[in-house]
């Protein structure tokens, strides 16, 4: 399952790819036969383009939140993290998530993973299907048996992991890191699911599927 799935979001990332590039060839030419150059327009790979949006994310856009105390030894405070969206798309899921540490000397700053009990590079979330007995992992590159489930990967275990790595990023009092993750798409007909993203930390429940 995880195997058909991740070759379809390579698949997908390949044509995104090729789209991308420009087209092979001369241009068009003028009476002498030399190439004319072709005139500035908002298609040009040349020209910078503004982001469709602003996708900024924000604690109040989060639908369901959950607050626990750091984890590691390197801080004393509380984490905030919010579940933002599960989309499916395709053979894909894609689930968005942000963390907020708060610390008690606000002052300090720490890397993500010590703020966590099990620090690494990459963040593994879970997304579990308990109605049909199902657990749907992120697809990485490996098949060493102590690398799979959720949880976090490190050193040449995150390697092709579809996760972004989070565990470096330098994380301030009060400012929001947002994790990404892709999954397969759920086998069958289903709206909600459980969502497991910190080891030790509790669920978010009933978590919505958007398509």
């Amino acid at each position: 399952m995880v195997s058909r799935s991740l070759t379809t979001i390579i698949g997908l990332t390949g044509v995104l790819a090729l789209t991308g590039c420009g087209t092979l060839g001369g241009g068009p030419q003028d009476d002498s036969g030399q190439e004319s150059p072709e005139p500035a327009s908002e298609e040009s790979p040349d020209e910078p383009r503004e982001p469709a949006e602003d996708v900024t994310l924000t604690m109040d856009d989060a639908v369901q939140t959950i607050t626990y105390p750091i984890q590691g030894s390197f801080a004393e405070g509380e984490v905030t993290m919010g579940l933002h969206s599960l989309e499916v798309v395709d053979d894909a899921m894609l689930l968005t998530v942000s963390f907020m540490p708060e610390y008690e000397d606000p002052s300090e700053v720490h890397l993500f993973q010590n703020l966590h009990s099990l620090g690494s590079t990459t963040l593994l979330p879970v997304v579990n299907d308990r109605e049909n007995l199902k657990a749907y992992h992120v697809p990485r590159q490996t098949t060493n048996q102590f690398a799979q489930g959720g949880g976090w990967l490190g050193g040449s275990f995150a390697t092709g992991a579809w996760a972004s790595p989070v565990g470096d990023i330098e994380a301030q009092h009060g400012e929001l890191i947002t994790h990404w993750a892709y999954f397969p798409a759920p086998e069958d007909d289903i709206d909600t699911v459980d969502v497991a993203v910190v080891p030790g930390v509790q669920e978010f429940q009933d978590v919505e599927i958007q398509r």
